[in-house]
């Protein structure tokens, strides 16, 4: 803050901007989302007046994901639009293909699936004229929740399965931890518990191991759900309690609220 001051002080735009970007990562940090969202949107207000089109289409991207976190999808998809066309404009492939990728996430919060595939695919097309096997495990595991969300589990699953072999071949670790709690959840719909259960472990010792306690929460609760549905309401409380302190551990209010309602279910 002392240091927006100074460049303010000094009319120094560009300072001005840094400092923004600083400011929104630090009020992500504390989990005050609409903080970071106004301080992104004064720092693209900023580079749109310097003319920076480059530094700009970064600060979209940025406020793109913020507005996601607060859940404000149509704010999300302009975000993310406005990336695309200055990613666009100035001939960059790959920044025009993450643009694109980051306009799935509202179009899923919305519901809107077969835009949210649109999307993903477009994206996907992208990343592999320009040969980048990460973003392209990204679209994968992408369209794999959006078919998930249509209930079409089969695809759901492929999709997955095609994004963790990616996510493994690159030594993505929580890539590829992501894309088995999928996995996991095909399982679980289609009443394959135990399955459920070894794959959700599987991706649990993954995040363990790189210390992504977001990822070990989601496979103990994935882990949690098959237990209670396998009639062990004793163990999936155990799991879920477990799970529920991790995400209290990294403010992950979603995650824990989530939790709640698994170990309410477990407890009657």
């Amino acid at each position: 803050q002392e240091g927006l001051e100074a460049f303010e002080t000094a009319n120094h735009a560009r300072g001005q901007a840094m400092a923004q970007r600083a400011l929104a990562y630090a009020y992500y940090d504390k989990h005050d989302f609409d903080a970071a969202v106004q301080a992104a949107e004064r720092e693209v207000g900023l580079l749109q007046d310097l003319g920076d089109k480059r530094a700009q289409a970064s600060a979209s991207l940025l406020l793109s994901a913020l507005q996601a976190e607060v859940r404000k999808p149509d704010e999300c998809t302009t975000a993310a639009q406005q990336a695309a066309e200055l990613y666009q404009e100035l001939q960059d492939r790959k920044g025009e293909a993450i643009a694109i990728y980051a306009q799935v996430f509202p179009h899923l919060l919305k519901e809107a699936t077969s835009d949210a595939l649109t999307a993903a695919d477009e994206a996907r097309a992208m990343f592999t004229d320009v040969g980048d096997r990460t973003w392209e495990a990204r679209t994968l595991w992408a369209s794999s929740m959006a078919h998930a969300q249509k209930e079409d589990f089969e695809a759901a699953q492929g999709k997955a399965a095609d994004a963790q072999a990616i996510f493994e071949e690159v030594g993505d670790k929580k890539g590829t931890a992501t894309a088995m709690l999928v996995v996991a959840d095909m399982h679980l719909e289609s009443g394959e518990l135990q399955d459920a259960i070894s794959v959700a472990e599987e991706a649990r010792q993954i995040s363990r191991h790189i210390d992504y306690r977001r990822g070990q929460a989601a496979a103990l609760q994935r882990q949690a759900m098959a237990h209670l549905d396998k009639g062990d309401p004793d163990k999936a409380l155990s799991l879920a309690s477990d799970a529920r302190k991790l995400c209290r551990a990294i403010m992950d209010k979603q995650g824990e609220t989530n939790l709640l309602n698994t170990m309410a279910h477990a407890s009657l």
